[in-house]
């Protein structure tokens, strides 16, 4: 198996694992690869493979890009967590975050470890997406400029696009009345997947 391989299939197991990506140092260590940029390089062309998805802006920032692709009229069911609350220093998946879980058709959404949450304001609303529609996120902690993202701010969650400007995370509303939010350091939750116009509570 070419070393490239072995570091694609270390990071899934590595991530199915821990439920977090290895370092660079760690995925050299373990295909006994002693050269961070020869890793650095084998990462490169894993995204440029569209097989993962590399944040530059901090050590554990890869997410993988796989999918299941579902047939139209596969009658698969997902179980999906409704997520309203974030309890801090608590696992997003945590019970104690899950207020309800859904059944729904496999074939309606398509990403990863997908997830409901509330959306909690008309910061979005120039996209459509309203204040107690339902948004339907594919877990992950890294995304590219201009995808619409959940991501946690102070003490609760906003979505929002997402770009990166001077050093910093912009996380964009589609509101004229409302303003962008700069932070240096930002916890993005998932990308935004679909949206529900339903109050399921």
């Amino acid at each position: 198996m070419r070393k490239i391989d072995e570091a694609y299939e270390f990071i899934k197991d590595y991530i199915a694992d821990k439920d977090y990506p290895p370092t660079i140092r760690e995925i050299g260590d373990a295909i006994k690869v002693k050269s961070t940029s020869t890793v650095a390089y084998y990462l490169r062309k894993l995204e440029e493979n569209n097989k993962i998805l590399k944040g530059s802006y901090k050590n554990r920032s890869i997410q993988l890009m796989e999918s299941v692709s579902v047939k139209p009229g596969n009658n698969a069911l997902i179980n999906m967590p409704y997520i309203k609350n974030i309890v801090e220093g608590k696992p997003l998946m945590a019970e104690q975050n899950i207020y309800d879980r859904f059944t729904l058709s496999a074939s309606l959404f398509k990403g990863l470890d997908m997830f409901m949450m509330p959306v909690l304001d008309n910061s979005m609303k120039d996209s459509s997406i309203l204040k107690d529609d339902i948004v339907v996120v594919s877990r992950q902690n890294v995304a590219r400029n201009g995808e619409l993202v959940v991501a946690i701010v102070g003490n609760g969650y906003v979505v929002a696009r997402l770009y990166k400007e001077f050093g910093m995370f912009k996380l964009q509303p589609d509101n004229k009345e409302n303003t962008p939010i700069y932070v240096e350091k930002l916890m993005i939750l998932g990308k935004v997947v679909g949206v529900i116009r339903n109050k399921m509570e």
